[in-house]
């Protein structure tokens, strides 16, 4: 694919009205997609020296594909000065056509990938909602759409989180929200987050008797162990106080783990029902603490979602 995209009307006709600063009406405009990313980054990080760093380029190399976007243009885009980094309404305007031109290309990459034209609606969901919500709500919504095809990509929330921001996923089902301009949540289920261990352990522990637990944990970014930590720093339990004996980062790897002895675990309540039921691990209860936590929905306000992660949406939301 050729790195020059040609753009004609789109954003043109955007900022049609806009007084003394209007775009200037050109029969073509040529943007190197070199140019919109480090545009895009360089908004997205609020800091030509984080753009510089994440895209790999000379902050010199990013100030100077901005500066040409805007000389191309006939427009200020960014409003800089050493306090603040602030998009102007026509960077505003532009900055929803990188994201949309953006999400265009990689779902065109995906179709032509996949040898077709009917590609599947890609979901980044941490480990709890690829195994546990996804297959039941992909279920009912095959019974209406069976045209309707979905890929998952599971990471843990953070991750999932950042594949939606880089337009790779239409769609994210997580177990954290964070404020983010481009992006919007919406919760879409409760659950519980408990603490397992073998049959033989106490049926309930204080807070300040877990700190000489041995115990099995997820990897920082998981919002499973964003929750529990929180919980317990509020009981006094401080992360630092846990004695971590194996980390993993998977679901599936804190139950083997539990059940081979190693320690006690966290985890999601919809994940251990048949370990319980089988009465091979059981729930210890910790005195005085709950944990709860909501699962979201997660998708970029300013690209349009396929039909199938509309109807996944509304299915979620029920």
């Amino acid at each position: 694919m050729t790195r020059d995209f040609q753009a004609t009307s789109d954003f043109t006709s955007a900022n049609n009205g806009r007084g003394d600063n209007e775009v200037k009406k050109k029969s073509e405009l040529n943007f190197d997609l070199r140019q919109l990313r480090s545009f895009i980054e360089a908004v997205r990080e609020a800091s030509i020296t984080r753009a510089s760093r994440k895209l790999g380029l000379g902050q010199a190399t990013i100030s100077h594909h901005i500066l040409q976007l805007e000389a191309s243009l006939g427009v200020q885009l960014i409003q800089r000065n050493s306090k603040s980094f602030a998009l102007t309404e026509q960077g505003t305007a532009f900055l929803s056509f990188c994201d949309d031109t953006f999400s265009r290309l990689e779902r065109l990459r995906g179709e032509i990938g996949s040898g077709g034209f009917n590609a599947p609606t890609i979901v980044a969901a941490s480990t709890i909602p690829s195994a546990y919500i996804l297959p039941g709500a992909v279920a009912a919504i095959r019974l209406s759409y069976p045209e309707y095809s979905f890929r998952t990509i599971i990471n843990n929330s953070r991750e999932s989180i950042e594949l939606i921001k880089e337009g790779r996923a239409d769609i994210g089902i997580v177990g954290r929200s964070t404020r983010h301009p481009s992006l919007e949540f919406h919760r879409c289920l409760s659950d519980e987050i408990v603490l397992v261990g073998l049959p033989s352990m106490p049926d309930s522990i204080t807070p300040g008797e877990l700190k000489s637990m041995p115990l099995v944990v997820r990897e920082n970014g998981s919002g499973t162990r964003s929750a529990y930590e929180k919980k317990l720093s509020g009981k006094g339990v401080l992360p630092g106080d846990l004695r971590i004996a194996f980390e993993c980062s998977t679901s599936e790897a804190i139950k083997e783990a539990v059940a081979f002895g190693i320690g006690v675990g966290f985890i999601s309540n919809l994940a251990i029902k048949n370990e319980i039921s089988l009465g091979v691990m059981k729930i210890i209860r910790i005195t005085g603490v709950s944990i709860k936590r909501d699962f979201f929905i997660v998708h970029h306000k300013n690209r349009r979602l396929p039909d199938a992660a509309r109807e996944l949406i509304k299915v979620l939301k029920k």
